[in-house]
């Protein structure tokens, strides 16, 4: 259960803050339109439910190797340089998701006194979801500077797979070609 936990904990966290968010904006819609009378909490609340599945969905992508990137040139360089290049990404990556941890905390720290209009919470649950999402980043960045190399279906390939009606090569000498 741990393990599956951690392996899937931005899809588990991202998928239950999706229902919660789908339920709060149905209840502005049903509140509005049909009462006439919106719950006025909805709408700060759908915000604070957003911004952590911001962050959220940041960290699975970076999980997954979703980000954007464009490999056209990386893919060219040989297999070691390749891998050089896409560790020092990796680690560049890792240093932003650690400024936005420490830059998070700075953040949730200065607005702690702040109190939001309508629900009068502390803003530093909002931007709480800057530094978690930094540190669940930089986790996340971790494996990719231990093995760089994205596996084939991470990158939208499918393995090479033999074709059935070619025969399996048979190792021997060499014929000689045809006369």
């Amino acid at each position: 259960m741990t393990r599956k936990l951690r392996d899937h904990f931005e899809e588990i966290a991202g998928g239950a803050l999706l229902v919660v968010l789908c339920a709060v904006a149905t209840l502005q819609v049903v509140g509005r339109y049909l009462f006439a009378n919106p719950l006025a909490w909805t709408e700060e609340f759908a915000t604070i439910v957003f911004a952590w599945l911001v962050f959220l969905g940041a960290s699975l992508a970076l999980k997954k190797r979703d980000h954007f990137v464009i490999e056209v040139v990386v893919d060219l360089l040989p297999r070691a340089p390749r891998r050089l290049v896409r560790r020092l990404a990796a680690a560049l990556v890792l240093l932003v998701a650690l400024g936005l941890v420490v830059f998070g905390v700075r953040l949730c720290l200065f607005n702690a006194h702040v109190r939001t209009p309508v629900l009068e919470i502390s803003r530093a649950w909002i931007y709480a979801a800057v530094p978690a999402g930094g540190l669940l980043m930089a986790l996340r960045c971790l494996p990719q500077l231990r093995e760089p190399e994205p596996a084939p279906h991470d990158r939208g390939e499918e393995p090479a797979q033999p074709d059935p009606g070619e025969q399996p090569a048979r190792p021997g000498p060499e014929e000689p070609p045809p006369a």
